[in-house]
């Protein structure tokens, strides 16, 4: 299991102050508190307008059946049906980042990924977005085509009555950075792959080598090339264990080198939060200033070896020890 102490420190809060609510006080000329003046303001005492608003709940309420019917047709396995609620020119961002355009292209991809053996369990109720109320999310649980099933969140926007953008997350923000790894690396994109990875990477390879650093692992990647011919994924990572801030995700590799030894590989990875810089944001005066916070990177990389191909036979290989 990955240990690792909490990432934040509590806030503290004065006597007069508490999670749900805030003590005013007015004060005398001399600094003395009126004890008449004393105030407790809760989120109740000041409910907004808008939740109030008749109009407001009934377009709650018929976003709500229409994500209903989505879910309704969904689990129908009627695509057609499903992709009659969403707006023509849709969004669906996929679990690997991938942009589906257009309510004809998502009802393919659709139809596509369910033939494959993709779907949808333990679905949770739809839940309104207090920040956006025109954007509803719920948990559930996904079976990919690769019969791996992963816990993930949908995120469903509307206008007009129509969906108009469909997200798909990991719950686990780790297992993310995991597949997009893995697109990476099969992509043959050195640069996107190390954007991944913390600063002081370790990455251990199934041969022996063990390197520290991106620069060292820019290196090891350049080496790799030159001598393998086969480096092929054949399982997607699976969540092997998991916390709040990071953990450890598997897959199966096979690979060739040049001098014809071939293996079957376990690659491990080892992902944690680490302070990083993201997107400057934009003060209402034009003013940009930096902005950091906690982003998932790879920690660690292990591949051991599983089997290797001894006189045309596959033999199995202590995983406890380097190939």
């Amino acid at each position: 299991m990955v240990n690792c102490c909490d990432c934040f420190a509590f806030f503290r809060r004065t006597p007069r102050q508490s999670a749900r609510g805030v003590s005013f006080q007015s004060t005398t000329s001399g600094g003395t508190p009126h004890k008449e003046s004393l105030k407790r303001v809760t989120l109740s005492d000041s409910p907004s307008r808008l939740s109030q608003s008749p109009w407001r709940k009934e377009q709650s309420s018929g976003e709500l059946a229409v994500l209903n019917l989505y879910s309704e047709r969904m689990r129908q396995m009627d695509f057609n049906g499903c992709c009659a609620l969403l707006a023509q020119d849709a969004a669906y961002h996929s679990m690997n980042g991938d942009l589906i355009s257009s309510r004809a292209a998502i009802e393919v991809w659709t139809d596509e990924q369910a033939r494959a053996g993709r779907r949808n369990r333990e679905e949770r109720p739809w839940v309104q977005c207090n920040s956006a109320p025109h954007m509803w999310s719920r948990e559930m649980k996904v079976t990919f085509p690769s019969r791996i099933t992963h816990d993930v969140i949908e995120t469903a926007t509307l206008e007009d009555g129509n969906i108009t953008r469909l997200d798909m997350a990991p719950k686990c923000p780790a297992l993310r950075t995991a597949m997009q790894f893995a697109e990476a690396r099969y992509e043959h994109n050195d640069r996107k792959a190390l954007d991944l990875m913390s600063v002081n990477v370790s990455w251990k390879t199934w041969d022996g080598i063990e390197v520290r650093g991106k620069d060292a692992v820019k290196k090891l990647f350049r080496d790799m090339n030159g001598r393998e011919v086969k480096r092929e994924g054949t399982t997607e990572f699976e969540c092997a264990q998991v916390n709040d801030v990071g953990g450890c995700f598997v897959r199966d590799l096979d690979i060739e080198r040049v001098d014809g030894i071939k293996v079957k590989t376990r690659q491990k990875l080892y992902i944690m939060g680490e302070l990083s810089e993201l997107d400057p944001i934009e003060l209402p005066n034009g003013e940009r200033r930096k902005c950091w916070g906690m982003v998932p990177k790879i920690m660690e990389v292990d591949v051991l070896t599983t089997e290797e191909m001894v006189n045309g036979k596959w033999m199995k290989c202590d995983s406890k020890t380097w190939a």
